[in-house]
């Protein structure tokens, strides 16, 4: 009776135990639930992002290659595309992350991106997405990111010497089930146990590059099944056949996920125990090996699940994008060597001015004052490019422009560390440009302040030579610059004249960093310089060797 009494007591002990965490977990979901909400259309309040991280995936994809073109790290510092990433970004999940920022940095066949169109219309419901985010804010510990490497990461084999360990742990079981007949076969345990210490521990390295990865399986593998049953999701993907493939391999390695263990006394006593069974019976070596024999035959499975849950991520944080934004469209794309655009701007500005472009069967020359914006512009048309073919956004009230290559040259400085000039760096970019200008798929050549590590007559003649080079009927130049001589050698050579200009109003300079059609006339060093309170010789001597030029 005491025994049915204590088994009594315990029953009710866990049962209140398992409502209490139970309830305790529903209003933990609840409130995250009302947190989600309060975020919706905001950017992510956090301050770090490890990009070392979040760019694996995109950097040892295989499959990059079949993009229409992939930015280099040129385009990424350029349009400050790590800021921008942080600003767009609303993903949930850590795998969300690296999807967004693979698809940020590829631009995609014209097919993916239709197939991309389609599956953002199955994420309007509002209430629907938010409820889905509770759901991928589960997979928010930065250990997900390791998931990855089960799909990119390097391919171990079987080791040669795998039917020596069989054999070894064969042993083992033979002597234990025969010594109680041949007593003797004991000591066969001890030569055993010592070849098998060497082949635990020789594993070892081998399971730490993939322990990460697989103890984040179990967890990804949950969430992609709790996601099956959210009607947006059942209409983006209906074959979700790599779940049932993965299931096997989603069990095997949660018996190497062991590392829960560590946290206290009493699981350090029992892993230390379980560290003699695994070494006796080779169970965990045994194990690792079969799941690369797994993991080798399911790479595309896993690429399936990390797509899965990455698209779904994906989709629903340019939901949230786009109601945050005061004016976003859906471009549209040609194959004319054109771009009109209506209120562009770029989203990292505080108060963003809105500007018009229009540019037919021509490429841009943009003259401008100092701090008028100009560098801004041609970045803010290069930005929405990326953003209309990668994401279908652009901040604009319109965007049409030709579906193209994109290449910068904007932020370029010398290299210490290699001894290469300034003048030799932008040398070596521009000969990029000429070579990619002689391919027949259009291309966009973004430029600013062309050749100004070198003299004024060597730069104009230059800039001059290479700008008509590049300006083919199939590709679209941008090009910002200081030097007004660039107009009067390039508007017949199918470049149209804008211009950013200021304003001076009671010694006050300002700027409305609107775009202008047309010539600039003049410059505003000087009156800079004046406003600044430098000496008056200067600003004479100034404006005197401007009048004798």
């Amino acid at each position: 009776m005491e025994v049915f009494n204590l088994f009594i007591y315990s029953a009710i002990i866990l049962i209140v135990f398992y409502l209490f965490y139970s309830a305790r977990l529903k209003k933990k979901r609840a409130q995250k639930k009302i947190y989600l909400e309060k975020q919706w259309g905001k950017q992510k309040a956090t301050d770090y992002y490890n990009f070392d991280a979040i760019a694996k995936y995109f950097l040892r994809r295989k499959s990059k290659d079949e993009a229409f073109h992939t930015l280099s790290s040129r385009e990424i510092e350029d349009l400050d595309l790590h800021e921008v990433f942080k600003y767009i970004n609303r993903t949930r999940s850590k795998i969300g992350e690296q999807y967004l920022y693979n698809r940020l940095l590829n631009i995609p066949t014209k097919e993916d991106r239709a197939a991309f169109i389609l599956d953002q219309e199955f994420f309007a419901n509002q209430e629907e997405c938010i409820e889905i985010q509770s759901v991928l804010e589960r997979l928010s510990h930065p250990k997900i990111y390791q998931l990855e490497e089960l799909i990119n990461g390097e391919q171990i084999k079987k080791p040669k010497y795998y039917p020596i360990i069989v054999l070894s742990t064969l042993t083992v079981l033979a002597s234990l089930i025969l010594a109680p007949k041949f007593p003797i076969l004991l000591f066969l345990l001890i030569p055993s146990y010592l070849v098998n210490l060497f082949f635990h521990y020789s594993n070892k390295s081998n399971l730490n590059i993939y322990m990460g990865a697989f103890g984040q399986l179990f967890s990804v593998y949950k969430i992609a099944k709790k996601l099956q049953s959210f009607s947006s999701v059942q209409q983006l993907q209906k074959d979700l056949q790599f779940l049932k493939t993965l299931r096997n391999l989603k069990l095997k390695s949660r018996f190497l996920d062991d590392g829960q263990l560590m946290n206290n006394e009493f699981g350090i006593a029992f892993w230390v125990i379980l560290e003699q069974f695994k070494i006796l019976f080779n169970y965990e070596t045994l194990i690792f090996i079969n799941l690369l024999d797994d993991l080798n035959k399911k790479h595309k499975d896993l690429d399936d699940l990390f797509n899965f849950i990455g698209s779904i991520d994906l989709h629903i944080s340019l939901q949230s994008l786009k109601a945050g934004e005061p004016k976003t469209c859906i471009p549209e794309f040609h194959a004319s060597k054109a771009i009109q655009t209506k209120h562009v701007y770029h989203p990292l500005l505080e108060t963003p001015i809105t500007n018009n472009l229009s540019l037919q069967a021509k490429s841009l020359l943009l003259t401008g004052s100092n701090m008028s914006g100009k560098t801004t512009f041609i970045r803010t048309i290069a930005l929405n490019l990326v953003l209309g073919q990668t994401l279908n956004l652009c901040f604009a009230e319109s965007f049409n422009a030709p579906y193209a290559r994109l290449y910068t040259a904007i932020r370029i400085s010398d290299d210490i560390l290699s001894k290469t000039s300034y003048f030799k760096e932008e040398v070596n970019q521009l000969d990029h440009f000429i070579k990619m200008s002689r391919s027949s798929s259009p291309a966009i050549f973004v430029l600013d302040e062309i050749f100004k590590g070198t003299n004024t007559k060597e730069r104009i003649a230059s800039a001059y030579g290479v700008l008509k080079y590049i300006n083919t009927p199939k590709h679209i130049v941008l090009v910002s610059t200081h030097d007004t001589e660039l107009t009067e050698l390039l508007a017949n050579q199918n470049y149209d004249l804008y211009y950013f200009s200021e304003n001076i109003n009671q010694n006050q300079l300002t700027f409305d960093y609107k775009i202008k059609k047309g010539q600039l006339e003049n410059g505003n060093a000087i009156k800079i310089l004046e406003l600044n309170n430098f000496p008056s010789e200067i600003i004479q001597d100034a404006h005197h060797q401007l009048t004798e030029q």
